[in-house]
């Protein structure tokens, strides 16, 4: 089926079924249509999923990127930066823009859009929500040279200025936040992180939803259903060749696949290693992995819980116990069983470059979780099957994952393996967009309603400074701290100092042995324990969109999947 006659049939019905765009497809118009398994919230950076993050790829490109080969390339930049060392010591970073860019409405992109950024960032009264690390507290400078040029200054040495964090960005127009920053107003009241506002695009016979800068533009979000982008006029690269992306919420796996092959999607991605058969066996559509940087792990929450004793009381505050759980789940056979042979269980979140030699893995030993268990005073003492300590049993631990078939056969299982050591769970399947949540957003992680949790969070494989917002002390959500992400309350102060000392050490041997002993101390924390290494599964259909040129021009890091887009070429 060809790409005009495919659109057409798409649109047609999903307007009878679930999804409804108010404007009609024009003859000479192509349509991808890309389904999403969750939906964010809002637009970045008001939140942390890895869905809340992707439309970024379309409409909101930044300074630089990577490719495929996850090698370095310069967007809104004209060149990738080099770091000088100021006389005091200090990191000093000059970023030049590239000249003559747009924003999507036509409005020139300077250094005063950076600027305004760098206000957002340094003062959080600005948001509670966005990620910024430690920016506030290293960046000592923000400067700018002229319309196109602007420095950061970083306290010390600090080596990851390209990937951490904290690195130099310039995502979203001074025109639109400027004016609200100016006036003491915040990013969370602003329409334009739902995509209620409109602004006119230069060019154009149709208005934006969100103004940025990429091959595509926000032009429709309908809650609950799907997004709708069209190609950018003012975009200055490589123009795209689909008219417009639709993208489709479709949180059930089995209808995802169903869509694909009814020939109702065309991209479909992020599904588990045991469908490939099923996705390859579609007629006109063709599989392939890319390198992938999640991986699913068992998350048990480690810090004060507020649990009642019928829920286990503060049983999982014990290391002990947490280990224990780790021993008694065949963690490589499920893997096998579930998914298929081969699929590796990572010991650490932490990418296995990193790694110390003596890092072991926690082995399924159903005698070695019993004597952990016993050792922090654990017993059944009545013989119902469940072991207790001081009157409280081990039991009714709230155990949670998203809507994903595979991870709730992993916790039906799970739940089996628990039970044989004396632990029992009650298993909760808990919709993406309420999972994760931020605070102020009633999330079940962030407000500490859980217990174990399966999902995924990506390891950076770019810089080797642990995530400070999910595994630093200051990242522990609460009223005081809103815009934390570290639920499972890891808290070691030699860790944190450890990051810090990473930040600001050059690469070498002294910085190895740093790496060593924090990836040491997030393992023993024993809060985190590996499941499966996911590759990014995509499945395309080759009526519509070549094979080669998606397969050639995909992100592989942590929510960049679509930051070629622009590189995919239309089947003929």
């Amino acid at each position: 089926m060809g790409r005009l006659s495919h659109a057409v049939k798409f649109l047609i019905a999903m307007a009878i079924a679930v999804l409804t765009f108010g404007a009609t497809v024009a003859q000479d118009e192509s349509v991808i249509v890309i389904a999403f398994e969750q939906e964010g919230p809002n637009l970045a950076p008001l939140n942390t999923l890895v869905y809340g993050n992707l439309p970024d790829s379309f409409f909101a490109r930044d300074l630089w990127e990577w490719d495929t080969d996850r090698n370095i390339v310069a967007q809104m930049a004209a060149e990738i930066p080099e770091a000088e060392t100021t006389e005091d010591g200090d990191t000093r970073v000059v970023v030049s823009l590239r000249e003559g860019l747009t924003w999507s409405d036509g409005t020139p992109i300077t250094s005063a859009d950076c600027e305004v950024w760098h206000q957002i960032r340094s003062d959080v009264a600005t948001s509670t929500n966005v990620a910024r690390g430690q920016y506030p507290d290293i960046v000592t400078n923000f400067e700018v040279i002229d319309d196109l040029t602007f420095a950061i200054t970083y306290s010390g040495v600090f080596p990851d200025f390209l990937a951490a964090v904290e690195k130099p960005e310039c995502p979203y127009p001074a025109h639109v936040f400027g004016p609200m920053i100016a006036d003491g107003g915040i990013l969370e009241d602003s329409d334009y992180f739902v995509g209620a506002q409109e602004f006119e695009v230069a060019g154009a016979d149709f208005t934006s939803a969100a103004v940025g800068f990429g091959p595509y533009i926000l032009t429709e979000w309908n809650i609950g259903q799907g997004m709708e982008f069209r190609a950018n006029p003012n975009w200055p690269d490589q123009a795209p060749a689909f008219d417009r992306v639709v993208v489709v919420f479709i949180t059930d796996d089995t209808q995802m696949r169903n869509a694909m092959d009814a020939g109702e999607v065309d991209i479909t991605f992020g599904w588990s290693d045991d469908l490939q058969g099923e996705y390859s066996a579609i007629d006109g559509v063709e599989i392939f992995p890319a390198q992938g940087v999640f991986t699913d792990a068992l998350w048990i929450r480690s810090g004060p819980n507020g649990n009642s004793p019928e829920n286990g009381g503060d049983s999982l505050q014990d290391p002990l116990v947490r280990q224990a759980i780790a021993h008694a789940i065949d963690r490589i056979t499920l893997a096998e069983e579930l998914i298929g042979p081969g699929i590796a269980v990572p010991t650490s979140w932490y990418p296995n470059v990193l790694w110390p030699e003596d890092l072991p893995f926690l082995e399924y030993n159903v005698d070695g979780a019993i004597a952990l268990l016993e050792e922090a005073g654990f017993t059944d003492t009545n013989n119902d099957g469940t072991v207790d300590r001081d009157g409280v049993e081990l039991a009714n631990l709230r155990f949670v994952t998203t809507e994903n078939t595979l991870r709730n056969n992993y916790q039906l299982v799970i739940q089996e393996y628990l039970a044989a050591v004396g632990i029992g769970v009650d298993i909760q399947i808990i919709p993406a967009t309420t999972l994760f949540a931020a605070y102020a957003d009633r999330g079940t992680l962030t407000n500490y309603e859980w217990d174990l949790a399966i999902f995924a969070n990506s390891a950076d494989p770019l810089t080797p400074i642990g995530d400070p917002d999910s595994y630093q002390c200051s990242g522990i959500p609460s009223d005081e701290n809103p815009s934390g992400f570290n639920p499972w309350q890891f808290c070691n102060e030699r860790y944190d100092e450890l990051n810090d000392l990473i930040n600001t050490t050059l690469p070498g041997p002294e910085r190895d042995e740093l790496v060593a002993e924090a990836v040491t101390l997030h393992y023993e924390g024993y809060f985190w324990h590996g499941l499966r290494l996911r590759a990014t599964w995509y499945g395309v259909n080759t009526n519509v969109v070549t094979l080669e040129s998606v397969e050639a021009n995909v992100g592989t890091l942590a929510s960049n999947w679509f930051n070629q887009i622009e590189f995919w070429e239309a089947a003929e």
